[in-house]
C-alpha cells in the first residue's frame, strides 16, 4: 500500500467515505459517515465526543474493508446514544450512523 487512498463506500441508505493512510507496517483508517465517524484503534474516541461527533473504533485493521467487517470494540456517549454498541459489525454500526444523519447530509 503506497500513499493515501480514499474510497466511496456503498452502505445501506448512502455512501460513506473510506480514507487508508499508511505508516510503515501500520495504517491510520477511517470512514467517515456524514458527521460521524468509525476509525481504526488509534482514534481517541473522548476528543470526538467532547466535540459532539459520534464515533467508534475497530482494532486491528489496515484496510476501509477491515473496518467494516470488523467488530466495533468502544463508542462514545453521541454514537451509544445512536444504537451504536461494542460487538457490532462495523458496516452496522457505520448504517445506524448514516440512518441518524439529516437527509441533505446522506444524499448523493
Amino acid at each position: 500500500m503506497h500513499g493515501l487512498e480514499v474510497s466511496q463506500v456503498a452502505l445501506s441508505g448512502g455512501m460513506g467515505e473510506g480514507v487508508t493512510m499508511p505508516l510503515g507496517a501500520a495504517a491510520v483508517v477511517a470512514l467517515s459517515v456524514g458527521n460521524a465517524l468509525i476509525g481504526c484503534g488509534v482514534f481517541d474516541l473522548a476528543v470526538f465526543e467532547k466535540r459532539g461527533i459520534p464515533a467508534a473504533k475497530v482494532t486491528g485493521v489496515a484496510t476501509v474493508q477491515d473496518l467494516l467487517d470488523g467488530t466495533v470494540r468502544a463508542v462514545n456517549a453521541p454514537a451509544a446514544a445512536l444504537g451504536v454498541a461494542v460487538g457490532q459489525s462495523g458496516r452496522q454500526a457505520a448504517e445506524l450512523l448514516l440512518q441518524a444523519q439529516p437527509a441533505a447530509t446522506t444524499a448523493q
